[in-house]
């Protein structure tokens, strides 16, 4: 190819630098930056010193936060010149570049830049010179279920029904693209493309004339225009029916440290407590530093934890006291009790801009980074399970504690509701709720529990299900520390069979009640054949052991052997 190519590569921090004459790096927010951090700021020295921003000549720096890498994109269309007029030019990210060679997977997780890198992706001379051979344009096609299901899953639908509604006033020659692909499985990600000069120009004149007349319908405080990428896509796929020829091209993604702060209300001593963050520790990557807080409503003494944790090498822990931290900033609540703590974390924890809140219903199954990056609080200030799904919606969610505190002035409600405000009254000053991905968590909830057993069939059939999923949560009426014999308890004893430590688990009159009628469950279910049961051998022994010692001796016996006492 002897044409020319420039692919623009979107930075906002200090990073690897990829850089040659075909790559080139790019500032976006410098005009935010500048005013944010200063001149001065080593990391916007480095930044203004290793690239070009997007804040010279005809710009639209300043609009970073809502625009995002499109103020690259509004940069390079309005300044073509200054990078040296090419025949192409695509954009990629700074931690996510094509891969030019083909793969079977959308995107390729890559343990950090090395000197391989170019190698990996078949970036080189003769590679870029032939890549337009077979084609028009290059764009990032990934997969989803549906796209417009999938943006009203992760974002504000109504925003993007008004950008669709603008499209089809404006270029109603697009509607039934536009109709077809969000009814679509495939997507493009990202905002990623390689473009003829002629259609990038025409891209832009089309994307930028949109967004213009959407911004002036909606206020873009604290919004980010995910509509883009839905637009962009669009904008694809017309090229595609007009006859263009284009060519999908994976992408990688760098992997790099992230830090993810767990918010968990504690009681001393609880070995459920342990269980649900051995979960989250024993599924961690190594790249991923976890802090977790934990709820307290007293001071904290001594703690089993402190031992259980320092088995781990990529975690802290602080226990906040959540009465004093509160009047510390002047708010003073009566009747604190946990099911108002994921509105007040905001408070407790006013250095963090996100948190994951979660209580001892929910274990781990995957690395929990990948839950945080997934769950996208930009537009929402909680993002929590779905109504009436037979748990509290808050067992699990995602907190923007930027956006809460902007958002719910506590001490402004104190003095006018006074201290003795509710869960729901706080509930109500969230405007923004989101809804968690119904991929991202299983519910193991059993209505009818008396006569189920964990059989190995069954529990294959669960934990297969669960692992396509990040965590799960279980119902009140399902919790294993209650409900031994129901599918996916054994998940749970298995993961407090991992702990080491002196924790509390309280033997009350009622728990023991409970576990006896399991056991004559248990029982009576042993003395039919049942050669599908592979742990008809183990309930057996079990039952045995109950006849001869009473139920009191058998529970000290396993929950002895589970913790390896």
């Amino acid at each position: 190819m002897s044409a020319t190519l420039k692919l623009l590569i979107c930075y906002h921090k200090k990073d690897v630098l990829l850089k040659d004459d075909i790559l080139t790096l790019i500032h976006v927010g410098r005009a935010l930056a500048r005013k944010k951090l200063g001149e001065d700021n080593p990391d916007f020295k480095w930044l203004f010193e290793n690239m070009i921003g997007d804040d010279t000549g005809e710009n639209i720096s300043a609009k970073n936060s809502s625009y995002n890498e499109l103020t690259a994109v509004y940069w390079a269309w309005k300044n073509y010149d200054k990078l040296g007029d090419p025949d192409y030019i695509g954009l990629m990210h700074y931690r996510r570049h094509f891969i030019f060679r083909p793969s079977i997977d959308v995107v390729e997780d890559v343990d950090g830049i090395d000197d391989n890198y170019f190698k990996r992706i078949n970036y080189n001379k003769e590679t870029i010179e032939h890549l337009f051979d077979d084609c028009d344009y290059v764009a990032h096609i990934g997969h989803v279920d549906e796209v417009y299901k999938h943006y009203k899953e992760n974002h504000h639908i109504e925003d993007l029904d008004l950008a669709i509604s603008i499209l089809k006033d404006k270029y109603p020659e697009y509607a039934t693209t536009a109709d077809a692909y969000l009814k679509m499985s495939y997507v493009n990600l990202c905002n990623m493309f390689i473009m003829p000069r002629n259609m990038f120009f025409e891209y832009c004149s089309w994307l930028f004339d949109i967004l213009q007349e959407f911004e002036n319908k909606v206020d873009l405080s604290d919004k980010r225009l995910f509509i883009s990428e839905r637009l962009t896509g669009i904008f694809i796929e017309h090229q595609k029916r007009k006859g263009l020829r284009q060519k999908p091209l994976s992408a990688t993604f760098i992997q790099a440290p992230t830090y993810v702060p767990i918010a968990i209300p504690y009681n001393q001593g609880s070995l459920n407590t342990a269980v649900t963050m051995a979960s989250i520790l024993n599924n961690a990557d190594k790249k991923t530093k976890l802090i977790f807080y934990l709820l307290c409503l007293n001071e904290r003494n001594t703690s089993p934890l402190d031992n259980f944790v320092k088995l781990y090498n990529n975690c802290s822990v602080q226990y906040i006291n959540v009465p004093q931290k509160l009047s510390e900033r002047g708010i003073y609540l009566e009747n604190l009790t946990p099911d108002i703590y994921p509105f007040i974390v905001s408070e407790l924890l006013d250095k963090e801009s996100k948190v994951i809140y979660l209580n001892e219903h929910v274990l781990f199954g995957r690395d929990i980074a990948d839950f945080y990056r997934t769950c996208n609080n930009d537009e929402f200030d909680i993002i929590a399970l779905p109504e009436s799904m037979g748990i509290t919606r808050f067992s699990l969610c995602s907190l923007n504690t930027r956006r809460i505190r902007a958002h719910i002035n506590i001490s402004k409600i104190c003095d006018s509701e006074g201290s003795k405000i509710s869960s729901i009254l706080l509930r109500q000053q969230v405007k923004n709720m989101g809804t968690l991905a119904w991929w991202l968590y299983q519910i193991i909830d059993y209505k009818d529990c008396d006569d189920i057993v964990d059989t190995i069939d069954l529990y294959n059939r669960n934990i297969d299900n669960v692992k396509t999923r990040h965590a799960i949560i279980y119902a009140d009426n399902a919790v294993p520390w209650v409900n031994i014999q129901l599918p996916m308890s054994k998940l749970w004893w298995n993961t407090a069979e991992t702990i080491e430590g002196d924790f509390k688990f309280d033997l009350t009159d009622e728990l023991l009640d409970i576990f006896a009628k399991q056991t004559l469950v248990f029982e009576a279910k042993c003395t039919r054949k049942d050669d599908s049961n592979p742990f008809v051998n183990i309930i057996k022994k079990t039952v045995r052991y109950y006849k001869q010692n009473g139920l009191k001796a058998t529970l000290i016996k396993i929950k002895a052997k589970l913790l390896k006492k």
